[in-house]
């Protein structure tokens, strides 16, 4: 389950497969039929939108300041390579999207038309993380349980813990 919340007093509640909202103390369903069916761990409010991923690595948001409406044509991918996605989260004013084997940073480039956001060049890592539920904020630092690929595309033998704090 994710939760976030918004400046203009809205909660956002989350499980892979369920949304709702809670204003004024009321519950509400996300129906929108553009909101993703299935999606992984995480939920982040950046700049009016609020981001979720899903399981292929699609990154949707929503209409600025209204959790309840999602288009068709508002996402971007995390793609640097073909891994499945595996938690959302924000550290400092960027979104990171974490996947079994890549750790991918997105802005707010304040795109007019699709998402808002664009890939931050350069910032991809070839650390990607072992469990969504290892994903933590700590302060200003984001830390996980991470994984990578060795040589041959196997694992490395083990598994480590990472500390970001800014990124870059």
């Amino acid at each position: 389950t994710s939760i976030t919340g918004s400046q203009s007093g809205v909660t956002f509640i989350k499980t892979s497969l369920a949304a709702y909202t809670i204003s004024s103390g009321t519950v509400t369903s996300v129906s929108d039929a553009q909101y993703p069916a299935t999606t992984v761990r995480g939920a982040v409010y950046l700049n009016g939108h609020l981001y979720v991923m899903e399981p292929d690595g699609t990154i949707w948001n929503s209409a600025e300041d209204d959790f309840t409406s999602w288009a068709g044509t508002d996402f971007i991918n995390a793609e640097f390579e073909a891994d499945e996605g595996v938690c959302l989260a924000k550290q400092g004013e960027f979104l990171i999207a974490l996947g079994v084997f890549t750790t991918e940073a997105f802005y707010d480039a304040g795109n007019a038309t699709g998402s808002p956001l664009a890939p931050t060049q350069n910032a991809v890592m070839l650390i990607g993380c072992a469990h969504e539920n290892s994903v933590a904020q700590v302060e200003s630092a984001l830390v996980w349980v991470a994984q990578q690929k060795g040589q041959g595309s196997t694992f490395h033998k083990g598994r480590f813990v990472v500390v970001m704090k800014g990124y870059g």
